[in-house]
C-alpha cells in the first residue's frame, strides 16, 4: 500500500506542511517513491520512518543531525556505532531537559500552593501593593 502527504498526515497527526518541510530537507529521500507528476508516495516504512523523525524532532534533535543519521544507515552496520552515539546523545539532553521540566513543575506545584493558600485566606501575597505581600519571603514568591 501506497500512501500519499495526506494520507500520512492523517495516519500520524503529523501536519502536511511539516511533512513537506521533511521532505524538502531530505529527510525522506530513502523511504519516498515519486511518480511522473512529483507526487510523493510513502510505503508502510515509509511511514514508520516519519513517526522516528518526529520522535527524534519531539526529542529535539536538529534537521542537520537527522540528515547525519540518515547518512550513516546507508552505510550499513558500519557505522552502527556513531548512529548508537548519536541517539545516546540525544538520550543525554533529553535527560536535561526531564531535569529541568521536574524542577519548573515544583515551581509551578508551589505556586499553585501559594494561590491555594491565598483562596482559602482570602489574602493576596503575590501582590507587591498588597499589605498582605511582605508577610511571606521573597523566595516563596517565586
Amino acid at each position: 500500500m501506497a500512501y500519499t502527504i495526506i494520507e500520512v498526515a492523517r495516519q500520524t497527526g503529523i501536519s502536511q506542511h511539516t511533512l513537506r518541510f521533511w521532505a524538502r530537507n531530505g529527510l525522506f529521500d530513502l523511504f519516498v517513491q515519486k511518480d511522473l507528476q512529483g507526487v510523493k508516495y510513502f510505503d508502510k516504512k515509509g511511514v514508520e520512518w516519519i513517526v522516528w523523525i518526529d520522535c527524534l524532532r519531539v526529542m529535539g534533535m536538529s534537521i542537520k543531525d537527522i540528515k547525519t543519521y540518515n547518512i550513516l544507515i546507508t552505510q550499513g552496520i558500519k557505522s552502527a556505532k556513531q548512529r548508537r552515539e548519536m541517539l545516546l546523545k540525544q538520550s543525554e539532553a533529553l535527560n536535561k531537559q526531564l531535569h529541568s521540566i521536574a524542577q519548573a513543575k515544583a515551581k509551578l506545584e508551589h505556586k499553585i500552593a501559594i494561590y491555594d493558600e491565598m483562596i482559602r485566606t482570602n489574602k493576596d501575597l503575590l501582590n507587591p501593593i498588597s499589605k498582605d505581600y511582605k508577610k511571606i519571603g521573597k523566595r516563596e514568591q517565586k
